[in-house]
């Protein structure tokens, strides 16, 4: 970031794996525990970021893990947001990147998940819509119906509200980045 003249707020994460069972008992609710307790911090990091923003009145955020890479030029996502809001006004989360990526025998490879949609029991799904998971609105850019990865993300404010409010009132279920897309 410093790189790049961008000014940040260093976040520290929580740490899942500190979490005693009975925070993760109470996380999970009726529910068995589904995911590691590094998911469970990854989603109560990603929560904490979003209260503040939002109670901060912060039109909108981007959130890069620490992991992030540059492999473009990050002034490009102006344009982008601009382009993205005069299609959809008032869309929720912008991934900056294309794919999730993991890093295999040191180097990276961006990859397309083989996901299967897991919705909540309680939850009534359309699986057409989790089928057909992208297509392009514009030469630039895609929607995406699901997919996993919260490396670098941007939040409008109507994203943040909806997203903090969801998981608020709900267990969890699944890790965020697959969770999100079952948000109304």
């Amino acid at each position: 970031f410093d790189d790049r003249n961008l000014k940040v707020t260093r976040v520290s994460a929580v740490n899942g794996w500190e979490l005693s069972d009975e925070m993760v008992n109470e996380i999970c609710g009726p529910y068995s525990k589904r995911v590691t307790k590094g998911h469970y911090g990854c989603l109560l990091s990603h929560l904490s970021i979003l209260k503040d923003a939002y109670s901060r009145g912060f039109e909108i955020i981007w959130i890069c893990e620490d992991d992030i890479e540059f492999v473009k030029d990050y002034r490009s996502i102006s344009r982008l947001l601009e382009t993205l809001s005069s299609i959809d006004p008032d869309w929720d989360i912008f991934y900056t990147d294309i794919k999730p990526r993991i890093l295999q025998n040191g180097n990276i490879i961006h990859y397309s998940h083989p996901y299967n949609y897991d919705h909540r029991p309680d939850q009534i799904v359309d699986p057409e819509k989790y089928q057909n998971r992208q297509h392009f609105v514009d030469a630039e850019l895609m929607k995406i119906h699901l997919r996993t990865g919260t490396t670098s993300m941007i939040i409008s404010q109507k994203g943040m509200e909806k997203i903090f409010n969801y998981f608020s009132h709900v267990y969890v279920w699944n890790p965020i980045d697959n969770e999100l897309h079952f948000i109304p």
